[in-house]
């Protein structure tokens, strides 16, 4: 048996090879008759395949309910191991004591291995479990077909809680900094609300102190200059240029050792599935001929991006065509603007905004980050899978 590429300093030694029928014990449950009252609505939580890795559950099991049927209770830390359907694979250790289905798998394993290693090497490795019995499909799988499933693991346990504590570490800061993105957007939302006049409306209920008014009604095209970007000979794309190109995606569509457009410059998507998306381009780059910039505007830049950005709903529904949809430029010019009279304020709402995006995607980048190292652990921390199964 080999040895994983990384391991923790003082591990030494081959792994051993296994399947999940001899590591542990296991058991499905049961669901009681849905036709009579009396077995739900009691104080025993009744976990569902979708809910395996939640505190609390929908369903609760009178005692009478529990005992008339084959479900089984389940202790908190346990091993769950999804079967059926959509959640086919998924896995998950038990938050709460509580009641377990047909569809659900309870693993537990024998003295010298660790419950949370396993969670971890068979979530790491579910797409090709998954893949391997059912044939990449849709499907049910079985408490006889998971015994099957082999594992790679050390062979002491101290080496199997230092894997899973290091995943389990990555994985409270994957969860820290989701959540952190997600709070990060909830409050921009909520500003976008408050710090913008609404429908109907000619002034912000929210303002920075010192600044009062009602804010101006004007249309893009008088604040700004839209101009269409130049289509660039395929020859000089590469992968790796000094500038990149958007021409009508989210993302750069390749790169080139030119540029037509600075830095500091917004962007609104002409055609494709993602025309009227708006975005700040920090780096000069070039614009190509499904993309629109901005030019000469006349109030500040920033501010306009997160009036626009807030606005990107709005500015899609401007879409025409079949298939493919593109935004016309006239639609663009006639688009109207809300801004305050007050070039200062419109400064500190363009930073303010500006300061939410830069956040938001620090976290993100970080976020992605931590993936990637989570992703080349279970590679290199896990002896590789094999698809192959006992039979």
């Amino acid at each position: 048996m080999k040895q994983p590429k990384i391991r923790f300093k003082g591990f030494s030694g081959e792994w051993e090879k296994s399947t999940i029928g001899n590591i542990s014990t296991s058991f499905s449950g049961g669901t009681p008759s849905v036709g009579v009252a009396n077995y739900y609505g009691g104080s025993i939580p009744f976990i569902r395949s979708g809910e395996i890795a939640e505190d609390k559950t929908q369903l609760f099991l009178t005692e009478e309910g529990l005992n008339s049927s084959s479900a089984r209770m389940v202790e908190k830390g346990t091993l769950l191991y999804a079967l059926y359907g959509a959640t086919s694979g998924e896995v998950g250790v038990s938050k709460i004591d509580g009641a377990i289905n047909q569809a659900i798998l309870a693993i537990i394993p024998k003295k010298g291995y660790s419950t949370t290693y396993l969670s971890h090497y068979l979530r790491g490795k579910k797409d090709i479990i998954v893949g391997a019995l059912l044939q990449g499909g849709q499907g049910n799988l079985s408490g006889a077909l998971v015994k099957e499933v082999e594992v790679n693991l050390p062979r002491t346990f101290e080496e199997q809680c230092a894997i899973a504590n290091y995943l389990d570490h990555l994985d409270t800061l994957i969860q820290s900094t989701t959540k952190k993105i997600d709070s990060l957007k909830q409050v921009k939302a909520a500003s976008l609300q408050s710090m913008f006049p609404q429908e109907g409306e000619t002034t912000p209920r929210v303002r920075f102190k010192g600044f009062k008014g009602e804010w101006i009604k004007d249309t893009l095209g008088n604040i700004a200059q839209i101009l269409k970007g130049e289509q660039i000979n395929k020859n000089k794309l590469s992968s790796h240029g000094t500038y990149y190109v958007l021409n009508g995606g989210v993302e750069p569509s390749g790169y080139t050792e030119n540029y037509n457009t600075k830095s500091g410059t917004i962007s609104i998507s002409e055609g494709g599935n993602s025309c009227g998306y708006v975005s700040y381009n920090n780096l000069n780059f070039w614009s190509g001929g499904h993309n629109y910039t901005l030019q000469n505007v006349n109030i500040d830049n920033k501010f306009l991006y997160a009036y626009l950005k807030g606005r990107e709903h709005d500015i899609m529904s401007k879409r025409v065509g079949s298939g493919l949809p593109n935004i016309q430029k006239k639609s663009l010019q006639d688009f109207i603007v809300f801004f305050p009279f007050n070039g200062d304020e419109q400064h500190l709402l363009g930073l303010f905004f500006f300061s939410l995006d830069t956040q938001i995607s620090l976290h993100s980048q970080r976020l992605e980050k931590l993936k990637q190292i989570k992703s080349a652990c279970l590679d290199n921390m896990f002896f590789k899978f094999r698809k192959s199964f006992r039979k």
